[in-house]
């Protein structure tokens, strides 16, 4: 099938190199209709660059594969972006998005609600993050140099805007007070977290059968 494909197009790509890049060099034999539904699905990924197109779009082209066969279809579809193709892809996976995109639309009721790139979508970079952190042993949240804004058990949470400000007084006081910080980590709203909330109002409308 790639190679009759193939000849379709003025300048190819090597069936065989096409069949190495989708993960099926082993496969290479076998009929369509032998081959699994993700194996399928690499196909089908092959099908569209076969002719080393300028301009590929991919409708959810890791719907249905395993991990690994994720992770090479993420390789290919990185390698062909080097190379100067512009992939226009489709996706529900937020990861992926996040690890393939130089920018991202979003939509919603058909219409785009908000573009840009993964970081800034959606005003992603000027959102407030969360530090997270245990409170250390024979420390109470007075000692804190910084206010919590929420506590649960032994897990501190601080919200804000102005992060290096924060982190700064923050781990500056730690050292001074030869206190371990045990679990710092430092959040910002996900991608999904965007996506749900750009998309909200469609889906209550959907859920309550709105116009």
């Amino acid at each position: 099938m790639l190679e009759r494909n193939a000849d379709f197009f003025p300048r190819p790509r090597p069936v065989d190199e096409v069949i190495e890049l989708v993960g099926l060099s082993e496969k290479g034999d076998t009929r369509v209709k032998k081959l699994s539904g993700g194996q399928q699905r690499r196909l089908d990924i092959g099908l569209g660059i076969v002719g080393n197109p300028e301009l590929l779009f991919l409708d959810e082209p890791t719907a249905g594969l395993d991990p690994a066969a994720r992770r090479t279809t993420w390789d290919l579809i990185r390698l062909l972006s080097s190379e100067g193709t512009t992939v226009l892809m489709s996706s529900h996976f937020m990861d992926e998005v996040e690890a393939l995109a130089h920018r991202a639309a979003v939509l919603s009721r058909g219409k785009i609600a908000a573009l840009g790139t993964t970081a800034s979508l959606g005003g992603r970079d000027e959102s407030e993050v969360t530090i997270r952190f245990a409170l250390p042993e024979g420390v109470t949240l007075a000692d804190l140099p910084i206010a919590a804004s929420r506590v649960e058990g032994e897990a501190v949470e601080i919200r804000t805007r102005h992060e290096v400000s924060v982190l700064h007084t923050l781990t500056s006081w730690a050292i001074d007070h030869d206190v371990a910080l045990i679990g710092l980590t430092v959040a910002r709203e996900t991608l999904e977290d965007i996506y749900l909330s750009l998309t909200r109002s469609d889906r209550e409308e959907s859920e309550t059968g709105s116009p």
